[in-house]
């Protein structure tokens, strides 16, 4: 039977929520509440309604002074008769002064797991600063009124010592140890039959004392206990849940202003930015930058409030800047803060001083990565000779634990690992002041080095789509070594990483970011030892820039070809004629073109390189294509797809049925080339080969100019175009009549004002969504 005070907040709450026109999951909505929340209320079987949960039902129905008055008044008399009912009944959680932004799925997802029967122990982690504290609070408000004696919060940060863990659980009871009985006993004995919830927050530095949480979910049935934690506990029935960093917009598609401020992470700056600055507001101007800021902060709460009250000195775009130094920026949090959250570093500072000296020395070893990296790599660069096998993979596990490293899938399931940024810095600070960053930099370079030079001969086999995928996950790391190669004038290294990487840059489209390394490179003082790797190195550089039909290359090619020649490198010679014979026809000299690259040919048969053998009978081929000789063009065709197929490049597999496309086309039969141009561009996306399923999506679109499906055309030319502007790398020669063309025939169709539009609706389009129109066209 409910009291008529609790049937007194039942009535009144069913009274506003009917008058303001609300059901209970719309009310819920607002407020920001669980529906079951709201309906428990109203049903008057909440044996424990929540102040917080009640005041945020206040402000959801926007109620006058004097229901407001009622409402809190009706549900303090209903706490009370509660607590006279049951006098140990406890709800003492501390009540955050500003809200909680972007927890609304962990909280419910949370507040599912409480609820189930099997589980009594939940640890929430995280790394530091992601709100571990702040989502417990607000989990366990919501689900006191689950617990017939209520919620105990246990504040651990100030305890070091997993021995006096037993006497905050006393303490926070509102119970005293005494010298007869141990403080375990007295919890035990306190708990035995009570209904209740435990909010341990901090429990990373007592992480000994999880047995205590054993003995105590053994001896209390009734209890559960929600852990946050740094790291996970690792006890047998407890359920872990990785609180995530919020969300944050992707930079490369920035969303309208209006949807920008629905991601949590920049709902979040901007709240915490008008607290300090309460004309702040999101323009067209500042967007791009408080996007950047959220993201290069990784969604970590702390971090963006701490950012955000810098507004104060800077505005977004000179905040964005100083982000390369965010340990010294990131300071001076809220004074009611713990310690250890008033600062970025403070609270990175507080996991790292938990850490073994083992756990330490690894962590700030490999901070000497970028952008991630594999247990291969790490076993490498930063094992220690003095340590056993395994103690690597063992330590990353436990820094997965602590939320300081982040575990991903990468290539065919091998886990990769990470830190977020703000972490990494703190890491590379920690790997400068112990002396090892050089070393560890010529580790790290050696690993890359090797790996680029398998990559050479990978990206020309079977195994390519492998070898690109691995190579654009190492994209930065690469970057790193090749930045290292330049700071210490390692003209060898350095040309032997980057000739490496030259066909990973080619496929991927990174044209002009290879040749900015490899003129580097080729400056440098030492460039002309050895010899070989000048020469591989004007070859690669040259071979960027003929890509880019950028005839400034032949200068480098001439050099590198007299060279290779010196050394006898007949295979590099023979790449070498390749390249200068497919210059020499694009400047209109097809006989010599075509006499040079049945020369390097020769000289690949000689040398049997298959490879180089296909590859010259491709580039014959698009030169009698060119010229209109559709049979001899097939012909060469046909051979050079039985070389590529024999030695397994997809790639030049694409390349070669996309060019049987365009010569059963020049005979008429434009379905079978629509139907080869789609097969071509499946393969190059499904390998990651930009250049070819650019060319792919080029033809599809020539092919649709001009018919009924005019538009979707105009959207593919557009997209491959804004690519081409970003690569550098123009159509080729054969290709740029006929999108010309294309272009003419569709505006024309179209009408100026409907093509503009296509055009730029085009240049917009994510990849995803362009895919989807490639395959419905």
């Amino acid at each position: 039977m409910h009291t008529i005070e609790s049937t007194t907040l039942s009535l009144l709450l069913c009274r506003y929520r009917t008058a303001a026109g609300l059901t209970q999951a719309e009310l819920a909505e607002r407020a920001g509440v669980s529906v079951r929340s709201v309906s428990d209320v109203e049903r008057g079987v909440s044996r424990w309604p929540h102040l917080d949960t009640v005041t945020r039902l206040a402000d959801a129905l926007a109620l006058a002074d004097e229901e407001r008055v009622a409402l809190v008044r009706a549900a303090r008399r209903r706490r009370d008769r509660v607590a006279d009912a049951s006098s140990y009944r406890r709800d003492d959680l501390p009540h955050p002064l500003t809200p909680l932004i972007g927890r609304e799925h962990d909280e419910a997802a949370l507040v599912h797991l409480l609820r189930r029967p099997d589980i009594r122990l939940i640890t929430v982690t995280g790394p530091p600063g992601v709100g571990k504290t702040r989502l417990g609070l607000r989990v366990a408000a919501e689900s006191g009124q689950d617990f017939g004696d209520g919620v105990v919060f246990v504040a651990l940060a100030a305890v070091r010592d997993a021995g006096l863990v037993p006497a905050a659980i006393a303490h926070a009871l509102g119970m005293h140890e005494s010298g007869a009985r141990p403080a375990l006993d007295v919890v035990l004995g306190a708990l035995r039959d009570r209904h209740i919830l435990l909010l341990l927050d901090n429990f990373e530095q007592v992480l000994p004392a999880g047995s205590v949480l054993v003995d105590l979910l053994s001896a209390c049935p009734r209890v559960k206990i929600l852990v946050t934690s740094r790291a996970a506990l690792r006890l047998r029935g407890e359920q872990e849940y990785a609180a995530a960093p919020l969300a944050t917009p992707d930079l490369a598609h920035l969303p309208a202003l209006d949807d920008l401020g629905q991601y949590a992470a920049v709902a979040l700056f901007m709240l915490r930015a008008r607290a300090v600055k309460p004309t702040f507001e999101l323009t067209d101007e500042n967007a791009p930058a408080v996007a950047a800021i959220c993201s290069r902060l990784d969604g970590l709460p702390l971090a963006i409030e701490l950012a955000a009250a810098r507004l104060k000195l800077f505005s977004p775009s000179a905040l964005l800047e100083r982000l390369d130094q965010r340990m010294r920026i990131l300071t001076d949090g809220a004074r009611d803060l713990p310690e250890r959250q008033r600062t970025l570093q403070g609270a990175i500072a507080w996991s790292y001083d938990l850490l073994s000296k083992r756990e330490r020395r690894l962590f700030r070893r490999v901070a000497v990565f970028a952008g991630g990296w594999t247990l291969e790599a790490a076993e490498a660069v930063c094992g220690a000779s003095d340590e056993p096998a395994g103690s690597v993979m063992d330590g990353l596990a436990s820094l997965i634990d602590k939320s300081l490293v982040v575990r991903e899938d990468g290539t065919r399931g091998e886990p990769r690992f990470r830190m977020l940024e703000t972490i990494h810095e703190y890491g590379r600070e920690r790997l400068n002041e112990s002396g090892e960053t050089e070393t560890l930099r010529s580790l790290h370079l050696d690993y890359y080095l090797g790996m680029a030079e398998m990559a050479l001969a990978e990206l020309r086999g079977p195994n390519q789509a492998d070898w690109l995928e691995r190579l654009e996950r190492e994209r930065d790391n690469a970057r790193l070594a090749l930045s290292w190669t330049l700071e210490r004038s390692d003209a060898e290294a350095g040309l032997r990483l980057a000739f490496g990487l030259y066909l990973y840059w080619r496929k991927r489209g990174y044209l002009r970011e290879g040749k900015r390394w490899l003129a580097a490179l080729l400056a440098l003082p030492e460039a002309n030892r050895p010899a070989m790797w000048r020469a591989r190195g004007l070859f690669a550089g040259a071979a960027l820039k003929l890509w880019q039909f950028d005839l400034d290359g032949l200068t480098l090619l001439e050099e590198g070809l007299a060279l290779a020649r010196e050394l006898g490198d007949w295979v590099l010679v023979a790449d070498g004629l390749h390249a200068k014979g497919m210059a020499a026809y694009e400047l209109g000299d097809a006989a010599h073109g075509i006499a040079l690259l049945e020369e390097g040919m020769a000289i690949s048969q000689r040398t049997g390189e298959r490879w180089s053998i296909a590859q010259a009978q491709w580039t014959l081929g698009e030169i009698a294509y060119a010229h209109g000789d559709y049979e001899r063009a097939a012909a060469l065709n046909e051979s050079s797809l039985a070389g590529f197929t024999q030695v397994g490049d997809v790639s030049y597999i694409a390349l070669l049925i996309l060019r049987q496309g365009y010569i059963v086309w020049g005979k008429g039969d434009a379905t079978q080339a629509m139907r080869l141009f789609r097969k071509a561009l499946r393969l190059a996306h499904g390998i990651g080969d930009t250049r070819c399923a650019a060319e792919s999506m080029e033809a599809i679109g020539i092919m649709l100019s001009g018919d009924d499906e005019s538009e979707r055309g105009v959207w593919l030319l557009s997209a491959v175009a804004r690519a081409r502007d970003i690569t550098g790398e123009p159509p080729r020669p054969t290709l740029r009549a006929a999108i010309d063309r294309a272009i003419a025939t569709t505006r024309a169709m179209l009408g100026d004002a409907a093509f503009e539009a296509a055009w730029a609706a085009g240049r917009a389009m994510s990849h995803k969504r362009l895919i989807a129109e490639l395959e419905g066209a």
